[in-house]
């Protein structure tokens, strides 16, 4: 692999207004082609700041990405310092400001020049989702690709530049989503039969993603000890999202599905309804907060709700039961927990959980205890259901 630097640029990010989501998407997209990121910094909208920053930068790598401060404002001042740091004059190209007039004709010449700016000999790149140009440039072996802060901007231009990146022709990357699984039972459960540099991995809130990287000539051996080894556990290849293959499972199967929520007040619905098309087999839902809500729709027992509360094996699996019935629907899932800070008590400490799948004549229950804060146990809650779903999906 071969290795890159990066200097985001920005006051909104260094003071907590913005979270550098631009930078999680370049290393993905270079990794993809066999680079790896070797240092990250960010810097505020200073020249000194930002020549601070590709100084330290271009000691790490020859190649340098900077994100950000491409804008017209005078705080945008990344192609100065560009030119600076390379001793470069900035030239005005009449060519490509046309082209901004073209696209919005009451941009000013010199309220706007800016956006015409660019170090001595730079390349640039089309920008088709706004007005500033990324641009790259070379000297000393030292090469700077500088590209726009915006989300829409910045993944516009990314992609003309990575036309520049050929992947390695012996290399491969491979990824494999785990959900519920932890980085040290990954290690564990893989040791003595891959490499320690053959493997990395991206944890996220409720599992890991596991990464194998090495030479092509590798590729189906590496592919096929994983494979082997965790089977069904491997959600997705790639990966997808976790509602996009359950999605894609309840199509091929034809099977419809309805949901109940308690704790995670509407999320599980809303992640299934986030894959386009999702009509075709989401019926509907019921946020039951309440105890009411769950009695007078879901048809859960007063008794049952008195005698073992909100938060249990009996009412999470009548609450799949009513949800599957009321939509008739071929599959019915619930959920029922305490996800805090308060709320809990010594017998259902807070992160306890009840969850229920619902199908054919089997209800299935789980009852799980989820770490982390009242938005990392929602999250964990719905990604187990909807996981516990695949799996049984895969089987139907």
């Amino acid at each position: 692999m071969k290795k890159f630097a990066c200097v985001t640029i920005g006051n909104e990010i260094l003071q907590g207004f913005r979270i550098d989501t631009d930078f999680l998407h370049l290393t993905k997209k270079l990794k993809e082609k066999g680079f790896y990121c070797v240092f990250h910094i960010t810097v505020s909208d200073s020249i000194e700041d930002i020549k601070k920053g590709l100084k330290y930068a271009s000691s790490e790598s020859d190649i340098i990405f900077t994100i950000g401060g491409l804008g017209p404002t005078p705080d945008d001042l990344t192609r100065e310092a560009i030119a600076e740091f390379f001793d470069l004059n900035l030239e005005f190209r009449e060519d490509l400001f046309k082209e901004i007039k073209e696209k919005e004709p009451m941009r000013d010449r010199e309220k706007h020049k800016k956006y015409g700016l660019f170090p001595k000999g730079a390349k640039v790149f089309e920008n088709k989702k706004g007005l500033a140009f990324a641009f790259c440039v070379q000297k000393d072996k030292k090469c700077i690709y500088s590209l726009p802060g915006p989300k829409d901007e910045f993944e516009s231009t990314l992609e003309e530049i990575m036309k520049d990146f050929k992947p390695f022709e012996d290399f491969f990357i491979l990824y494999f989503d785990l959900p519920m699984k932890k980085e040290i039972e990954i290690q564990e459960r893989l040791k003595g039969k891959i490499k320690e540099e053959n493997i990395f991995f991206l944890p996220y809130t409720a599992g890991v993603i596991l990464g194998i990287k090495g030479k092509s000539s590798d590729k189906e051996k590496l592919k096929e000890v994983i494979i082997n080894e965790f089977k069904e556990e491997i959600s997705s290849e790639g990966p997808e999202t976790l509602e996009k293959v359950v999605g894609e499972l309840l199509r091929r199967n034809k099977k419809t599905l309805s949901i109940a929520e308690s704790c995670t007040g509407g999320l599980l619905a809303s992640r299934i309804t986030d894959v386009p098309g999702s009509s075709d087999y989401f019926i509907g839902g019921v946020v039951a907060y309440s105890n009411e809500i769950k009695k007078r729709i879901l048809k859960v027992k007063e008794e049952d709700l008195i005698k073992y509360g909100a938060v249990s094996e009996s009412v999470v699996k009548q609450m799949a039961e009513g949800i599957k019935n009321l939509y008739q629907t071929d599959f019915g899932l619930a959920i029922s927990g305490i996800a805090g800070p308060t709320g809990g008590t010594p017998q259902k400490p807070v992160g306890t959980v009840f969850l229920a799948v619902s199908y054919s004549d089997t209800t299935r229950v789980f009852k799980e205890f989820f770490k982390g804060s009242r938005k990392d146990i929602k999250f964990k809650s719905s990604h187990f259901l909807l996981n516990e779903l695949r799996k049984i999906l895969l089987k139907v």
